[in-house]
């Protein structure tokens, strides 16, 4: 009798391994309840699987039901199972079930993984729950679950959303104290938050203090970014020099960086020294760098200087781009003399073959508020006609409302 009872569990089982593989849930489940309603016993494993099958293919809506009728039979889940379950209810945010899986899990001995802990950390605090957060960043180390560098790093990003900097700065040194190294998010979350609010020494102070250890470039970009968009640039060429005592060179993005911020203030000697120290040194400059340069150079109204750096650095290097040209017609269309300059970079484009880019250039400025006039409508339009859009170049015209009569001209050729 016992062996014909595993027989047809075995059978049970396998009709809905079947079923799952083939996305048939509502089977398997049809096949589960006849299995638990039979002679054969339904065992803690055969719950573990069914569950895990519900929690993979977001059935909450049947998942807590499954599981509230397991309870009574004296079964459990096992912490892997408990640990995906959590995991999934973070998606959907069900911190009612959450309480009541970890109760359960408190009760039997049980503790979720680093990925189920961390996911919940990361739900919890962006729901600004940062305070339910920072008591399970404690029970974790009470159940023997050392919180991680992620762990760490959501719990500081989440105090700093809730402007609670001080026991921001004190979960950093915790961090540190315990030997876990920062990683390139916790450095973004400290610094820039510190940053945002004003406490730059702060911030410095803090990082220069872990700067024995070994960073990655991008850590130190991180840095750099958070001191520079916080206009403390003596701090961002400190970090920068720790980049290289630490064998760490500075690279395209660090360079593009100060470029940015450069030309953001209108340091422009500094910028083309910059420019021209990076060209020295054998670093690439990508199209970024070079628009960079020109939108200071625009700017400050020295709209040629910024063109010749498009035509001798940019074009000999097929780097230019919509931005490139935006930037300097743009410019141009501010001044009060300059239209026919743009007219003429209209033109320019249509004969490289670049109207399409043209016509973007022409919509930002359409909706920057800059009123393209008469000369600019002439050079987008003659442009598509070169290309035989003709029907695009009918669009444009704003003295043509009607589309019938839009599509009425564009069939006549």
């Amino acid at each position: 009798m016992y062996r014909a009872l595993g027989r047809h569990r075995l059978i049970y089982r396998s009709l809905i391994s079947n079923y799952v593989k083939t996305g048939l849930i509502d089977k398997a489940l049809q096949v589960f309840d006849k299995m638990s309603q039979s002679d054969c016993r339904v065992f803690s494993i055969d719950y573990n699987r069914i569950i895990g099958v519900l929690v993979c293919h977001s059935r909450f809506e049947l998942v807590e039901l499954y599981y509230d009728a397991m309870i009574p039979k004296g079964y459990s889940l096992n912490s892997f199972t408990y640990s995906r379950f959590i995991c999934g209810l973070c998606k959907v945010k069900d911190f009612r079930l959450i309480d009541k899986l970890l109760k359960d899990m408190n009760r039997i001995g049980a503790v979720p993984d680093m990925w189920a802990y961390n996911m919940y950390l990361n739900v919890l605090c962006s729901e600004s729950s940062v305070d339910i957060a920072l008591t399970v960043l404690t029970n974790m180390v009470e159940k023997g679950k050392e919180p991680d560098v992620v762990s760490y790093t959501t719990v500081i990003n989440g105090l700093m959303r809730a402007k609670k900097f001080n026991e921001a700065v004190e979960m950093w040194h915790e961090m540190i104290r315990k030997g876990i190294k920062p990683d390139s998010n916790a450095c973004r979350a400290l610094v820039l938050g510190l940053c945002n609010v004003g406490k730059v020494d702060l911030a410095y102070e803090l990082t220069v203090a872990v700067m024995k250890l070994s960073f990655s470039t991008q850590v130190y970009n991180v840095l750099i970014h958070g001191f520079c968009k916080a206009g403390c640039l003596n701090k961002a060429l400190a970090i920068k020099s720790f980049m290289r005592r630490n064998g760490c060179p500075p690279d395209l993005v660090t360079y593009n960086m100060f470029l940015n911020y450069y030309c953001d203030v209108l340091m422009l000697e500094e910028a083309e020294k910059l420019m021209k120290s990076m060209e020295r040194s054998g670093m690439k400059l990508d199209s970024y760098s070079y628009n960079q340069i020109i939108k200071g150079f625009c700017k400050v109204n020295r709209i040629e200087k910024a063109y010749m750096l498009m035509v001798r650095k940019m074009e000999v290097k097929g780097m230019v781009d919509v931005v490139s040209y935006n930037t300097i017609i743009k410019a141009l269309c501010k001044g009060p003399h300059n239209t026919m300059k743009a007219y003429e970079l209209f033109k320019e484009m249509g004969i490289q073959g670049r109207i399409s880019m043209g016509h973007d250039i022409f919509c930002d400025m359409v909706k920057d508020g800059i009123k393209p006039d008469v000369v600019c409508y002439n050079a987008i339009i003659g442009g598509f006609c070169k290309g035989f859009r003709i029907f695009q170049r009918l669009l444009l015209n704003p003295s043509i409302q009607n589309m019938h009569m839009a599509y009425k001209y564009w069939k006549k050729g």
